[in-house]
């Protein structure tokens, strides 16, 4: 009885409703990379191709220049669960499309070319709970295009061309625990667009061109733990950063907002207090460097490298965790930071001139959820910071 069948790495150019007759027995089929290397075929998926497969749960069809699928392609893989359709061409789902897959739990689809989302396209994947939209050139998102996910935990539409974000483009979601939105061109978010995710825990909006928020932005988002703001063209004042603009995050926990002064302007930065202030709950708050001044940058990096590290691990005894040296390839930068604070008894950061608290900022942090005290001799230098309790 054959459970597996792998035909990946092979030049199979083209499928028939009866290539896998026989197979009803088959789990897992593996047709990645058949046409990888061959830019100018594309692999055809005709109507019915998997009929015959009723008990499938994996199909991956990733790097095989697939430029179009049938409506009925995926006619008869009632039990898939997994499927993949990584790095091909595809452009465009026909609505419908998903209706005969209604067990799937994981769809990827990243690294295609597919530039809208229509209401229809996901039709019929009431059980999905994984949707990996990466990479893709979406322009566009249809109002009420993912309406019929009910069971959706995680949606990734992160290095794509979204312009703006409204409520409505996120509509049927109750269950969505993690989004992300990173390396678009997002420049505007609605009031109230995710009054609706209730129950989202990790909203990542880096690397866009976000120039302010305010008190709506983020309604709705009792229960999330982790932001990331970085990269973005924010202001560190109350013009860009208003009083209120995080008030409804009550259960954040990490808050990065690092990389946002504009390129061009080396000066000081500060963050208001009374923009933080609402986040009692906050853990971890990300500041670092906002200047693409190499003199300024190279001369902080050397003084980090060269003095703290080394006496604060020699001389101190610590061991401290150092981007460059420790952090786990291949993983995100914030999950790297946030892994090395959660496993760590004491955090110790490395800032630059150009961040100045200002006397009732750190007033805050010492009563409130952080103390901050400078172990460097320098202003510049190094902050030792103790969640949650005063010294």
């Amino acid at each position: 009885m054959l459970v597996l069948l792998d035909l990946s790495f092979n030049i199979i150019i083209k499928l028939n409703e009866d290539s896998f007759a026989g197979l009803h027995n088959l789990r897992f089929l593996d047709l990645n990379s058949n046409l990888r290397q061959r830019y100018r075929s594309s692999l055809m998926l005709p109507r019915n191709v998997f009929k015959h497969l009723v008990n499938l749960t994996l199909l991956d069809l990733s790097y095989n220049n697939i430029r179009s699928i049938h409506q009925y392609a995926f006619n008869g893989l009632v039990e898939l669960q997994h499927l993949k359709f990584n790095s091909n061409e595809l452009g465009k789902i026909p609505n419908g499309t998903f209706q005969y897959t209604p067990n799937l739990v994981i769809l990827e689809l990243v690294y295609n070319s597919i530039y809208n989302v229509t209401k229809g396209m996901f039709t019929g994947l009431g059980n999905l709970h994984q949707l990996y939209l990466k990479g893709n050139y979406m322009r566009s998102i249809q109002n009420n295009a993912f309406q019929s996910l009910i069971n959706l935990i995680e949606l990734n539409l992160s290095f794509n061309l979204l312009h703006s974000v409204n409520r409505l483009m996120f509509a049927g979601l109750p269950k969505l625990r993690h989004l992300y939105l990173g390396f678009n061109n997002i420049n505007k978010i609605s009031n109230q667009t995710f009054e609706n995710l209730t129950d989202l825990r990790l909203l990542d909006l880096a690397n866009n061109m976000l120039q302010s928020l305010n008190e709506k932005t983020f309604t709705g988002l009792k229960n999330l733990q982790v932001l990331r703001l970085n990269n973005n063209n924010l202001r560190y004042t109350t013009e860009w950063l208003p009083p209120g603009c995080f008030k409804a995050l009550e259960s954040l926990r990490h808050l990065s907002i690092q990389m946002n002064n504009p390129r061009n302007e080396i000066d000081t930065f500060i963050l208001p207090d009374e923009t933080i202030k609402d986040l009692k709950m906050l853990e971890n708050l990300t500041l670092d460097a906002n200047a693409n001044d190499e003199r300024i940058l190279d001369e902080d990096r050397a003084f980090v490298l060269n003095d703290c590290i080394e006496n604060l691990e020699n001389d101190g005894n610590l061991k401290l965790c150092v981007h460059h040296r420790d952090f786990v390839p291949g993983e995100d930068i914030s999950d790297n930071i946030i892994h090395a604070i959660e496993s760590s008894r004491k955090t110790v950061f490395g800032t630059i001139d150009m961040l100045e608290l200002p006397p009732e900022v750190q007033q805050h942090f010492d009563n409130g959820e952080f103390t901050i005290r400078q172990v460097s001799g320098r202003y510049k230098g190094i902050w030792k910071i103790w969640p949650w309790k005063k010294l």
